[in-house]
């Protein structure tokens, strides 16, 4: 058997940044979470650039208040970036795909290929320029692409608990539960 940085015990794991699902064959597979390594940047807004950035590694799902891959911890209160590259499946590509968001805490932003396809809340840089909101979420997006590039901004300063608590998934669109919005308090 061929060890691979994005298979674990328990399925596919997202791996420094990225996640590979060419593995995927079957037509009715459905929606595959994007749980490991996420690339993150603390208090980086959505406008600068990637190139300005320190890239650190920190677990998807969880808070950004635990330990990342390098040790480092942040505080509960303030604003980053994550981000993974997807590597689609054949049998994803030209289709219509969700990507599902549980709850991040407290507001946030998504971008496919830096193109915003939804929010939740009102992201910002500051208390005053935020609007927190933590409901589960689907969007859909057209994979025209051999890959994606996910980023999501999100802001806190009412949770204890920061960042993307629960799972994401990806997966062609007919495969996905319509969340509910049930607003979610921490």
């Amino acid at each position: 058997m061929i060890s691979s940085p994005w298979q674990a015990g328990d399925g596919l794991r997202a791996y420094q940044g990225k996640i590979d699902l060419r593995g995927i064959q079957d037509p009715d597979f459905g929606m595959t979470k994007l749980n490991g390594e996420w690339e993150f940047s603390w208090l980086q807004g959505p406008e600068k650039g990637i190139e300005n950035h320190s890239v650190e590694f920190i677990g998807v799902p969880g808070s950004w208040t635990n330990e990342s891959k390098s040790n480092q911890t942040y505080p509960k209160f303030g604003y980053g970036i994550y981000r993974l590259k997807v590597f689609l499946p054949e049998i994803w590509k030209k289709k219509i795909l969700s990507v599902s968001l549980g709850a991040i805490a407290s507001a946030y932003r998504i971008k496919i290929n830096e193109q915003i396809i939804g929010e939740c809340g009102t992201p910002g840089i500051d208390p005053d320029s935020i609007v927190s909101r933590i409901e589960p979420r689907d969007f859909l997006f057209f994979a025209d692409e051999d890959e994606v590039q996910i980023e999501i901004f999100v802001s806190n300063y009412t949770s204890t608990m920061p960042g993307i608590l629960l799972p994401i998934s990806i997966g062609p669109s007919d495969s996905a539960g319509v969340s509910k919005a049930i607003p979610l308090f921490f």
